[in-house]
């Protein structure tokens, strides 16, 4: 028997547990989606600044670099 629950189950102490971690194994997801999303807005913001010299510099063209930062956040 269970102390904790009262029953003789293990399940009934796991599953709380496995549900909480799913849910803070979401939650990270998330967090790591929007941060990728605000690192890509911010790098297209920064790249779209760079005149012609500078994207020589790094190795782009700047017809790569408007399309670079035509692109939405959440498209790679």
């Amino acid at each position: 028997m269970n102390s904790v629950t009262g029953s003789s189950s293990p399940l009934s102490v796991s599953v709380p547990y496995a549900v909480a971690r799913s849910r803070h194994s979401a939650m990270q997801a998330v967090a790591h989606v929007i941060n990728l999303w605000r690192v890509r807005a911010r790098s297209r913001a920064q790249l779209r600044t760079l005149d012609d010299r500078m994207l020589r510099d790094i190795g782009m063209s700047p017809d790569a670099a408007d399309s670079e930062v035509r692109k939405p956040f959440w498209v790679a």
